[in-house]
């Protein structure tokens, strides 16, 4: 799992989460169901690295990344990524090659993101 630590942030009625290079825009839904009631303003999201896609170019909610590393891994490659201070690593087909050192960008679905709490590490989409 990719972990990465943000801020929730509300300007200009937008839901963003962010850190120093990340802005990632969540709907005002996925906000009300999941962090209307979360008390703090910092939170861990997860997110599989089979849910991640590399696209040609960007879009919103892309990240640009550096590769860092290209793992063959049989049937699959495992894209190392440098996103300013936070590592990721992208499942990806063998035909999926990219230069180490290359900046390309990434993209995943806003249901494919877990929320946890920055203290506790518990759950905020899945509580009982």
């Amino acid at each position: 799992m990719n972990l990465l630590d943000l801020e929730i942030k509300i300007k200009d009625g937008r839901y963003c989460l962010e850190n120093e290079t990340i802005s990632y825009e969540i709907s005002k839904d996925f906000y009300d169901l999941y962090l209307s009631k979360y008390n703090k303003n910092r939170l861990i999201i997860s997110v599989r690295p089979s849910d991640i896609r590399i696209i040609p170019k960007p879009k919103k909610n892309s990240i640009q990344a550096m590769v860092t590393l290209v793992e063959s891994r049989g049937s699959e490659n495992h894209i190392h990524l440098s996103v300013g201070s936070s590592k990721m690593i992208v499942k990806t087909g063998v035909d999926v090659r990219p230069s180490i050192y290359n900046e390309i960008n990434i993209f995943f679905k806003e249901e494919n993101v877990y929320l946890f709490d920055i203290e506790t590490g518990n759950s905020l989409k899945y509580t009982s």
